[in-house]
């Protein structure tokens, strides 16, 4: 197959994603609430609604199948965007797909939100206690964004994770599609999906999705990484 990968012609990369061996591959490392079918169908479908992903390269497109594959998402441009990066894939995990992936692990009451200035905004720590308190000011003027925060229940106790606009947009900087894509179109649910992502550090993950979110934030994946037992 990796040789496959250099030398199909990128008409034919339809077929090799609907190919059996493909579909064998994905199945290893879905959840069970998603088939290879499921994901090879909406892989194709999102090719055909974004035609420039049919410009990258096969390995790309089959890595970024791999990648939303191991975290269960759907690569629908809903729960996981796959944006066009000159030649290559980029994966975007959105913040819905981050909350999905948390209940799918029994992680409850997941939230993010984007806090405005004149929000009522309220959060702070005394040793195992936590004050969140959040009212958005939907009768006035909500004044600019200043702070993204998430809460959860995790393992019976509230856990809560808190972001500046600043350190929400350094790490934007760092992202290859920090100027096109989800990050343009859909700033705040990208901030939202930011924090959450802090906080699915401390979600009960499975190897696979914590693999998988790690790659997505790391920008560094890789054919050899993700098919690594193809060579």
């Amino acid at each position: 197959m990796s040789n496959e990968l250099q030398k199909a012609p990128k008409q034919d990369i339809r077929s090799l994603i609907t190919s059996d061996e493909m579909r064998g591959k994905i199945a290893e490392v879905l959840p069970k609430y998603l088939t290879a079918e499921q994901m090879t169908r909406v892989m194709v479908g999102t090719i055909a609604r974004v035609p420039k992903l049919a410009e990258c390269t096969p390995a790309s497109l089959l890595n970024a199948l791999m990648l939303c594959a191991q975290a269960g998402l759907l690569p629908d441009g809903r729960n996981a965007h796959l944006i066009p990066y000159g030649s290559n894939v980029q994966v975007i995990f959105d913040y819905k797909g981050l909350v999905q992936i948390a209940e799918r692990n029994g992680v409850q009451n997941i939230r993010a939100i984007a806090v405005h200035k004149n929000d009522v905004f309220e959060y702070g720590m005394d040793g195992a206690s936590v004050t969140f308190k959040w009212q958005p000011n939907f009768l006035g003027d909500r004044g600019e964004l200043v702070a993204f925060a998430a809460t959860c229940i995790r393992d019976g106790n509230t856990d809560v994770e808190v972001m500046t606009k600043e350190e929400v947009d350094a790490i934007r900087k760092r992202s290859k599609a920090s100027g096109s894509g989800p990050w343009v179109t859909d700033y705040a649910e990208m901030g939202k999906k930011t924090v959450l992502r802090r906080m699915s550090k401390r979600w009960p993950l499975s190897p696979e999705q914590s693999a998988a979110l790690d790659t997505e934030a790391k920008e560094e994946y890789s054919l050899k990484q993700v098919y690594r037992d193809w060579e």
